[in-house]
């Protein structure tokens, strides 16, 4: 059976004050009761998920969605906050091919033409590594030592 509309019929509960010192008594039981239990696991909705704005603790394992002023975010068992934001990502300059080199096979015989066309290619592929690197690094997608 329900429970009645009014939960205090039949109680001699009738003055309003004492009605909300009891809501507020009940309420704070339930705040109580619910602030003790875990968070849900979600691995499927069936739509939009709504997070209203606010920081949470930091999770003792897996994380915490929130929104913070309108923003998707969240916090790690670290204590670290991230922006669900992808960032902008930069590009960076173009590098062109190689210059186009023939190198035939290799003669039967020492050959000077054929080694320098070999040393040729190689300067002109080390030569666009090492322009791919720089624009790279220049646009802030690579860097080190």
């Amino acid at each position: 059976m329900g429970m009645p509309m009014d939960p205090f019929a039949g109680t001699a509960v009738h003055d309003p004050v004492r009605m909300l010192q009891e809501l507020s008594t009940r309420m704070s039981r339930v705040e109580q009761l619910l602030g003790q239990r875990p968070g849900v696991p979600v691995t499927k909705t069936s739509g939009p998920l709504f997070l209203p704005n606010g920081v949470p603790s930091t999770p003792s394992g897996g994380i915490y969605l929130f929104a913070s002023g309108g923003d998707f975010w969240w916090r790690s068992s670290d204590g670290s906050e991230y922006s669900g934001i992808p960032p902008e990502v930069p590009s960076a300059g173009a590098v062109f091919d190689p210059v186009g080199y023939n190198v035939s096979n290799a003669p039967g015989s020492y050959s000077s033409s054929h080694s320098q066309a070999l040393v040729d290619g190689l300067f002109s592929v080390g030569n666009r590594l090492v322009a791919t690197l720089d624009a790279l690094k220049s646009a802030g997608l690579m860097d080190f030592a």
